[in-house]
């Protein structure tokens, strides 16, 4: 399943380009695979967005404006549509992923000291993530972290001297 995203690369209005921006923005934030069409580069692209727009969401004159938002080829919604499901907490079922935990988690700040006396400053993304931190030794969840197995971003990273004051 791919989410796709039509939007339009060059329109004049500020509305359009603004909406794209959220939308875009908050599938990058929250790590939802996508794929960015652009209708103004494709003819057949902008007509077949245009084809399967369902009938009650086509405006009375002119088409429908990016973005449009589709689950492989089926629809999901517009703006107004997307904005609604971020705003009710309900984004997965509307872009018919499958189900993820209703709760809004926020990320996790956490300062680690290293064993080389380099003090790590970072965020915590996913909840089970914030957990392990607390329940694994440090060795097995820097490993973990290595590998790509957490969900995490360095945010300072810096070593003083531990012989200081001594």
């Amino acid at each position: 399943m791919v989410i796709k995203v039509y939007i339009a690369s060059s329109t004049g209005s500020i509305a359009i380009k603004k909406h794209q921006q959220a939308v875009v923005g908050f599938l990058e934030a929250n790590r939802i695979s996508f794929q960015e069409v652009d209708i103004t580069m494709l003819e057949e692209q902008r007509q077949w967005m245009y084809r399967n727009i369902p009938k009650d969401k086509q405006p009375e004159k002119g088409n429908p404006p990016p973005p449009q938002i589709f689950n492989d080829d089926h629809y999901c919604g517009d703006y107004e549509d997307f904005f609604q499901s971020k705003e009710d907490n309900t984004v997965s079922a509307f872009l018919g992923l499958s189900a993820q935990p209703s709760v809004k988690l926020r990320p996790f700040s956490v300062s680690l000291l290293m064993d080389n006396y380099v003090r790590r400053d970072l965020i915590i993304y996913n909840q089970q993530d914030i957990a392990d931190i607390f329940n694994m030794d440090m060795d097995t969840w820097v490993a973990k972290a290595s590998q790509g197995l957490l969900h995490y971003k360095w945010i300072l990273s810096h070593s003083w001297d531990h012989t200081a004051g001594m």
